[in-house]
This record gives structure tokens, sequence and C-alpha cells, in this order.
């Protein structure tokens, strides 16, 4: 018996498991696919430890950055990763690749 023969079953089928390729679903507003990483856990990683919250999320080079200037300047430069992981809480960002994170 073919899926086609069975009523309903492309419906029931993302219902319980969402669209193919998309483990974590997709953004409702954009339609993209979710990225692995959490914008919780990129957010709060970076409000408490400089830069390890865009680490995280696969931006290096952004995570480098915030993680010298909070050495370098003895802690000042920690507002910066404050206040990016307060705005990534809020606003979301995206991953390496370009996905949006996932809530």
């Amino acid at each position: 018996m073919s899926d086609s023969s069975h009523p309903g079953a492309t419906q029931n089928y993302d219902a319980l498991f969402g669209r193919p390729g998309a483990p974590f679903g997709y953004d409702p507003e954009t339609e993209e696919p979710y990225s692995s990483k959490s914008r919780v856990a990129v957010g709060v990683l970076n409000i408490f430890l400089p830069g390890v919250g865009r680490l995280y999320s696969g931006r290096l080079a952004l995570g480098l950055l915030q993680l010298a200037a909070a050495i370098l300047t003895c802690g000042i430069g920690w507002l910066w990763s404050v206040t990016d992981g307060i705005l990534v809480l809020i606003n979301g960002s995206t991953d390496n690749d370009g996905q949006p994170l996932r809530p």
C-alpha cells in the first residue's frame, strides 16, 4: 500500500515528525529551517561568559573579538557581550550557516 492511497498520510507525517530536512522545525515568519543551536543558550552564555555564546553558535570571529575585548579592557568590554546576549534573547539571531536560532 503506497502513501498516496492512505488518506492524510503527508499531513500526519508533518504533524508528527516535522518537515523532512528540518529536525527542529521552521521559522514561521521566514520559513527557514531552525538551527540546531538554541537562542536561549547563546544569549545566556554570552551574558555570563563573554563571547562564549557566539563561539557556541559558530560565529568564531565575533566570539573571539568579544572575549578579547573583555580581557584587554579588564572587563569593561564585557558590556558588549552582555548587550549582545540580551539582544539575542529578545530578537534572536542566526548561526554560522545563516539559519535562525531555535527558540
